[in-house]
């Protein structure tokens, strides 16, 4: 779904008007509702990639978080030459979290984007060398916005590891930070702390925003439907 067609744009106002009339608690779930119909439009079956990495982030989230508590319930209690050794424990098992998570969505981007590159490079490499093995290329038709919520989920848990902030507890916050749908395409990639607190907080109706907003949408298109094109 293109940025400038007409059905994204019907969504954009749809979701606003829906956004303002919706109770404030539940305005998060508006966006939320709004990325489904976005991506399921844009990518049809592809979305289980997208739903992939919600789901190891926001387990991957927790584990971390429930490492964390557990260091600090934990260590109260022990001598003080215990704690370094403790503490060196609880490191590494963060770590392995952090990076099963990583591997699982840098992985699946790889494979996707990649696997076809890496495998007609060695197939060239082999026909120079005259060794007898082919390896059978494949292309894939991308997810929407693979790189872009592949590396949000990166900083997410990078930041979570790092103890920045807690992971959510909640499995649709995270899916709205991951799969925001205005900039699913060309981004910008935003850190988690920089977005959360406008998607979950149920912003009221700002006139002198909505004008400024509608205005930066207008010039936007202006420049790349009469300028760029």
């Amino acid at each position: 779904m293109s940025l400038i067609s007409l059905p994204f744009m019907l969504l954009v106002t749809a979701s606003c008007v829906l956004y303002y009339l919706a109770p404030k608690q539940w305005r998060w779930c508006i966006l939320l509702l709004a990325n489904v119909i976005f991506y399921v439009a844009a990518s049809q079956a592809l979305i289980i990639f997208l739903i992939g990495s919600i789901l190891s982030v926001y387990i991957g989230g927790l584990a971390i978080n429930k490492q964390i508590k557990l260091q600090k319930a934990t260590i109260k209690s022990l001598e003080k030459d215990q704690k370094k050794a403790y503490k060196a424990m609880m490191k590494k098992r963060k770590q392995l979290i952090l990076i099963v998570v990583l591997a699982i969505n840098i992985g699946i981007l790889c494979y996707l984007k990649y696997y076809g590159f890496f495998a007609g490079n060695l197939n060239a490499i082999n026909a120079l060398l005259h060794v007898n093995v082919n390896i059978a290329v494949k292309k894939f038709v991308l997810p929407l916005g693979i790189s872009y919520y592949t590396l949000m989920a990166i900083s997410y848990m990078v930041d979570v590891y790092r103890g920045k902030y807690e992971a959510s507890p909640q499995l649709g916050k995270v899916a709205l930070y991951l799969s925001f749908f205005p900039q699913m395409t060309e981004g910008p990639i935003s850190r988690f702390d920089q977005l959360a607190d406008q998607l979950y907080a149920g912003n009221e109706f700002d006139i002198i925003k909505f004008k400024s907003g509608l205005y930066l949408i207008l010039w936007g298109l202006f420049k790349k439907l009469v300028i760029a094109d």
